[in-house]
């Protein structure tokens, strides 16, 4: 995989031992919203409960020069995402909508995909954000420090 700007930031960062992971944690948030826009704007806008339950949330690292973010649903949704039939199964209504689902007939209903349409189109567009921002974040950083 080839990231664009890759050799600005090389630059950018070559008075820096490491990267503060503050710049790291908003840069890399910055790249997830834009994912984050995308699923919700190709989710189902039946109810728009889909689109107001997902989020972004970042997962906890010791790492200090890695920072990960998904696009999820937000557990405070869980009472209206969840379903339950009479006969007791437990279905969740964005995996359904997302992979498709089997209906009492027997037909497959194909899934919408939102979710990965959303990272797959904007890939190269949440990586240009990323890097783009940490480049800025970085100039920024390195005015104060040596200014």
């Amino acid at each position: 995989m080839k990231i664009e700007g890759l050799e600005e930031l090389k630059s950018a960062i070559k008075g820096f031992e490491t990267i503060p992971k503050k710049i790291i944690t908003k840069s890399t948030r910055k790249g997830a919203r834009e994912v984050l826009l995308a699923a919700r704007a190709n989710a189902p806008k039946d109810t728009g409960i889909l689109r107001r339950a997902l989020y972004v949330k970042g997962e906890r690292s010791k790492n200090k020069l890695k920072k990960v973010f998904e696009v999820t649903f937000n557990k405070k949704y869980n009472d209206k995402l969840v379903k339950i039939s009479k006969e007791g199964k437990r279905s969740y209504y964005p995996a359904s909508i997302e992979y498709g689902f089997i209906t009492k007939s027997g037909a497959k209903t194909q899934g919408v995909h939102y979710l990965r349409r959303a990272a797959q189109e904007n890939e190269e567009t949440a990586k240009k954000v990323i890097v783009d921002n940490l480049i800025s974040n970085i100039e920024k950083e390195w005015a104060k420090k040596w200014h």
